[in-house]
């Protein structure tokens, strides 16, 4: 397995969002307006099961993005949110955000929650809302909340 640190490819992929957008800027510009293929959304960074630290970022990205290329943008737009991941049969497997790494001895890893509202830390989300795919399957939806918290796995 090799890990990924968010580069050049990161980068190049929010460039080629820029693009895209710039591409629809043409003779039929007014019409791409009014059917505008984006979504908005959050993304949450909680560290700690107490949560010691927390960040959000809100995104807007062409819809059918997966969360793994929005952790992409994100990490181009915030340095908090740079990553790192290990590419598995099963897909990218997050190992480190904001400079956080996975701690396997003491059973503490990133999990990813999807909630229909902000995550509130007084409320913490339940095992309900994790997400049942990982980062490759999970397309960003219009509205949705996407948390990556960093804790201890008492499931």
């Amino acid at each position: 397995m090799s890990k990924y640190t968010i580069g050049l490819f990161g980068r190049w992929f929010y460039m080629s969002l820029l693009l895209t957008q710039l591409a629809n800027f043409g003779p039929h510009a007014e019409a791409s307006l009014d059917t505008d293929q984006h979504v908005s959304y959050t993304y949450s960074i909680w560290v700690g099961s107490n949560i010691s630290e927390e960040f959000m970022l809100p995104l807007r990205s062409p819809e059918n993005t997966t969360f793994y290329q929005a952790m992409i943008q994100a990490a181009t737009m915030d340095s908090r949110y740079h990553f790192e991941s290990k590419n598995t049969n099963w897909g990218h497997y997050i190992t480190k955000i904001a400079g956080v790494e996975e701690n396997i001895e003491n059973n503490i890893y990133w999990l990813i929650y999807s909630m229909e509202e902000l995550p509130d830390p007084n409320n913490k989300p339940g095992k309900d809302l994790m997400s049942p795919v990982g980062v490759d399957l999970l397309i960003v939806k219009n509205g949705g909340h996407y948390l990556f918290w960093y804790r201890d796995l008492d499931l």
